[in-house]
């Protein structure tokens, strides 16, 4: 009987399958970058959402938490120009496997650290291989999109969002159960890796294309041109959202005057209108096209911000930073997208220059308005973040061509 049922299972996974094929012979391909991007954001927060009970397990201060973060930040910049050139000489669906393998086997492994240099070097390498599978997956994308020829992009970003948001709520139950970091990282890292390994069948090849100015010698590809460009509206963008992120609840206490318990409904607002801007941001790229929805969504996040700057309490900040987590949505996988098919730049190589650009960006901004606050107020310093979403407007409309997918 048991067996019997089993049978009936495997022939409807199957027939499931087969339809699925039927449809789109990439359906697969598909489902499977889904299931990385959600990954990714929810083993990132697994392991961010623990970090005070880091600095109590290890008895770091504030200072030496705060280098062991930065030692990560550093990894991820230096590996992504690096992984360009692995990507064009062994493409990114194997770079994407191996940068995923390492990044959630140093989870576990930096909870065994047996001195503070040691977890300084753990976190910069889990930092590199983060920012190796972060470019490798956002090529394997733009490979699928191609061959979908429709925009897909914002919904695997949109599967990172919620991916984070379910790591999360995730942390608030192993916290609960009092799961140490080790027993709680090397479960997850087990169940990631069997994942992986399962589904990378389904990963495809890069498409072949004739690299400019012979790139197979080159380890890094100096941005010029287009990638200039989108990498200029990444770092406006990411800087803005990571500066915001940090920032946003300190805003709504200091500045408008809202209590603890009322402070994260901003971020709530802005990080839940950004998931769902980038869930409806695929059918937007086919209404408006890229260069237009680039354009308003610089303007709608400027007007919220503006607003935020000129009414500062905590029912407008919270409003307001919805809109601008809503136009900042789709920026960053449109430019993602563009770079990835730039004529004459494999799809990973023009990514992982952007995202250099991009994250570096969103590295530094939690310290420049740190610093701007310090020597000026914060809400001078979320001016500077309005000057940088006006830049990024201003260059979508007169230096990005148009386009419509």
């Amino acid at each position: 009987m048991i067996q019997s049922n089993f049978y009936l299972y495997m022939n409807f996974c199957s027939r499931i399958k087969m339809s699925a094929e039927n449809r789109n012979p990439h359906f697969l391909s598909r489902l499977t970058i889904n299931l990385v991007f959600f990954l990714n954001g929810f083993l990132y927060v697994s392991w961010a959402a623990r970090t005070p009970l880091i600095q109590e397990t290890f008895s770091l201060s504030f200072k030496q938490l705060g280098f062991v973060l930065l030692s990560s930040s550093l990894g991820l910049v230096v590996a992504m120009p690096l992984t360009g050139y692995l990507i064009n000489k062994y493409g990114s669906r194997w770079v994407m496997i191996v940068g995923a393998i390492c990044f959630f086997m140093s989870m576990p492994l930096f909870t065994l650290s047996p001195s503070y240099m040691w977890m300084i070097a753990a976190f910069f390498f889990m930092g590199a291989s983060v920012g190796a599978m972060d470019v490798s997956m956002n090529g394997q994308a733009v490979e699928i999109e191609k061959r979908y020829s429709k925009p897909i992009m914002s919904f695997f970003h949109a599967l990172f969002s919620v991916g984070m948001m379910a790591g999360a709520l995730s942390v608030t139950v192993i916290e609960k159960l009092e799961i140490s970091l080790f027993v709680h990282l090397s479960s997850l890292s087990v169940l990631a890796i069997i994942i992986i390994l399962y589904f990378q069948r389904y990963l495809i090849n890069d498409d072949s294309v004739e690299e400019v100015e012979a790139l197979d010698s080159k380890t890094f590809y100096f941005p010029k041109g287009p990638i200039v460009i989108f990498g200029l509206v990444a770092f406006c963008c990411m800087l803005g959202e990571g500066a915001m992120t940090e920032w946003t609840a300190n805003y709504m206490i200091n500045v408008g005057g809202a209590t603890d318990y009322i402070a994260p409904f901003a971020l709530f607002s802005f990080s839940g209108c950004m998931a769902a801007g980038r869930f409806l941001g695929d059918n937007a790229r086919q209404t408006f096209g890229d260069k237009k929805l680039i354009s308003y969504g610089g303007v709608v996040s400027s007007i919220g911000l503006i607003v935020a700057l000129i009414f500062p309490f905590p029912v407008v900040i919270v409003l307001s930073l919805g809109a601008v987590g809503l136009g900042l949505s789709t920026v960053v996988p449109i430019v993602y997208s563009m770079a990835g098919n730039i004529p004459g730049v494999k799809a990973g190589v023009g990514i992982s220059a952007v995202t250099t650009i991009g994250y570096s960006g969103f590295i530094l901004g939690p310290p420049i308005i740190g610093l701007l606050a310090d020597v000026f107020n914060l809400r001078i310093a979320w001016a500077f973040i309005l000057i940088l979403f006006v830049i990024m407007t201003t260059i979508s409309l007169f230096r990005i061509e148009k386009t419509k997918s």
